[in-house]
């Protein structure tokens, strides 16, 4: 919904593709968050081996810091540094602040920013308006490359189970991208 709100100029650098990218994207954490649960939900309701702990404690802690380290740099090197950039009078909208939300768990939604015109200044026709968008989205690596070796590390336990499968292969075509 938030791609028929945005302004003709910027529709024409994000398309549908990068909407189904981003979801995409959001919906991995989830599973990685899920994942996580499991773990811990394996350990104390249906007492299963303590492994199931250690990978979970793991897993909180890379979810935990990756996603403060990706709103930290959402907020300073996105909002502050570009709030000229950003139309001022979308900034209090409730869909701004859900995208918000969801850009420090996947920053790849800031492309979906109201973004002024004139913000956009890279040679290149991008879907994002600056060097210092492209180098926050790569902060996405924080979680997906920990919770990639962690998943292989679980499944190599002998730990085989669909949803920790599914959810690694969501994580490798994240990567992939």
């Amino acid at each position: 919904f938030v791609r028929f709100d945005m302004e003709p100029y910027q529709k024409q650098r994000i398309g549908y593709l990068n909407v189904l990218v981003v979801s995409f994207a959001w919906l991995d954490f989830i599973g990685d968050l899920t994942w996580t649960w499991q773990r811990f939900h394996a350990y104390f309701v249906r007492g299963e081996e303590e492994q199931n702990l250690n990978f979970g404690i793991i897993s909180a802690v890379v979810l935990i810091l990756s996603t403060m380290i990706t709103s930290y740099n959402v907020v300073v090197r996105i909002l502050i540094k570009y709030k000229k950039s950003i139309v001022r009078e979308k900034i209090t909208s409730s869909s701004f602040l859900t995208l918000l939300f969801i850009s420090f768990t996947d920053p790849d939604v800031i492309m979906f920013f109201p973004w002024k015109e004139h913000s956009y200044k890279l040679e290149l026709e991008s879907t994002f308006p600056n060097d210092d968008c492209i180098q926050v989205t790569l902060l996405r690596l924080w979680e997906d490359v920990p919770e990639c070796f962690l998943q292989v590390a679980y499944l190599a336990t002998g730990n085989f189970d669909l949803f920790t499968m599914l959810n690694l292969v969501f994580t490798l075509i994240t990567l992939m991208y």
